[in-house]
């Protein structure tokens, strides 16, 4: 992880549209996507959700692991009520079903 890694943003005031707050909250979290890209962490994002990608159990819980770091550290709070951050071959993401056992996406 880069440790010298910083972002630091202020806001005057807090824009009032909620798609001007989605492009605000992608371009803020666009940085920290792209360093743990560079970490070889796999990571499709859609606004606030993320899949995290891995060819095994305990690469998956590394990339759990750093992406928990990273928002965290920049003063993000993560819902771990909503969260499921222990490595699974099926999930939903944005609307989908995703088999990795079997390879299958299916829209649920």
């Amino acid at each position: 992880m880069h440790e010298d890694y910083q972002i630091i943003s202020t806001f005057s005031m807090e824009p009032h549209s909620v798609s001007v707050r989605r492009n605000v909250f992608t371009k803020i979290m666009k940085p920290v996507a792209k360093v743990l890209r560079s970490e070889e962490l796999i990571s499709p994002v859609y606004l606030d959700d993320w899949l995290l990608i891995a060819r095994s159990y305990y690469c998956c819980i590394e990339n759990v692991e750093q992406t928990q770091k990273m928002p965290t550290g920049l003063g993000f709070n993560i819902n771990n009520e909503k969260s499921c951050v222990t490595p699974n071959k099926h999930c939903q993401f944005l609307g989908y079903n995703i088999d990795a056992a079997s390879g299958q996406l299916a829209f649920r």
